[in-house]
């Protein structure tokens, strides 16, 4: 690999102390750090590459050395909503080999075409059956159960699942499942999202408390000593507000692309 290929991290790919997000804050202070630190951009990716459509259901990738999709790669989706344009373009594009879950199409387990594989499962904090009758499996059991074992490397771990997102993230740090991973990227969602059988009820009026965004930067900052860091951002409008805290136009709404740079040679 040639150094105009290789990934090069920013100087503030470490976050200082000074701007960290503190108990003793406003509320207004802590919206503002929260929105700030969990969107800037991290580490430099030289090519970003779409996947997908280019509105919602779409991805982007980092194209670049060593993260670059190609044969064998393995992908994680997770959040499908019967929207298959990513899945399917990256069989097209790098021929990897896809795991999707999603609990809420009412559909059983099945393969579409040649390298994709559905499975009936929605990604929780625990290995249980839950309240709606989906069952839910820890990642770090999916993995075990499909035959990944500890040696198997996940390329792009891809998750839109409506704010359950900050439930699923304690059992992947707990269960040593980010440093498997070599790009990682989601939704990530501030307002709490209800599922309620074949909907989901939404309430936006409802933001998060103080303690709410400290409790969600604490676990992006997992992510951080996990050698995970962001390339990308891009801010989903479809659920804007006005913040009661601020009065700044904001969204619920938030992509965020990580590469872990544990896989470059970097100090």
């Amino acid at each position: 690999v040639s150094d105009d290929e290789i990934i090069t991290p920013k100087k503030y790919s470490q976050i200082s102390r000074d701007t960290a997000i503190d108990i003793n804050m406003t509320d207004a202070q802590v919206e503002d750090a929260f929105f700030h630190l969990s969107t800037h951009q991290q580490v430099e990716c030289k090519t970003r590459l779409r996947i997908g459509r280019k509105g919602d259901g779409g991805w982007d990738a980092c194209n670049d050395e060593p993260f670059k999709l190609r044969k064998p790669c393995l992908v994680y989706s997770i959040g499908i909503n019967n929207d298959w344009s990513f899945d399917d373009a990256v069989v097209q594009l790098a021929g990897c080999e896809v795991h999707a879950f999603d609990p809420t199409m009412n559909t059983t387990d099945h393969k579409r075409g040649e390298s994709i594989y559905f499975h009936n499962i929605g990604v929780g904090a625990e290995d249980t059956v839950n309240d709606l009758g989906w069952k839910m499996r820890r990642v770090s059991t999916i993995m075990k159960d499909l035959g990944h074992d500890e040696n198997r490397i996940i390329d792009f771990f891809k998750m839109d699942i409506e704010y359950s997102e900050w439930n699923v993230f304690p059992g992947m740090i707990e269960d040593g499942i980010l440093g498997k991973i070599k790009q990682l990227v989601f939704e990530y969602h501030t307002h709490m999202r209800k599922h309620t059988g074949d909907t989901i009820a939404s309430s936006h009026n409802k933001e998060p408390t103080k303690q709410q965004y400290l409790a969600m930067w604490k676990t992006l900052e997992q992510l951080e000593k996990a050698g995970l860091r962001r390339f990308f951002h891009n801010t989903n409008w479809g659920g804007k507000y006005k913040s009661k805290y601020t009065k700044k136009k904001r969204s619920p709404y938030h992509e965020v692309y990580y590469l872990n740079v544990n896989y470059l040679n970097i100090p």
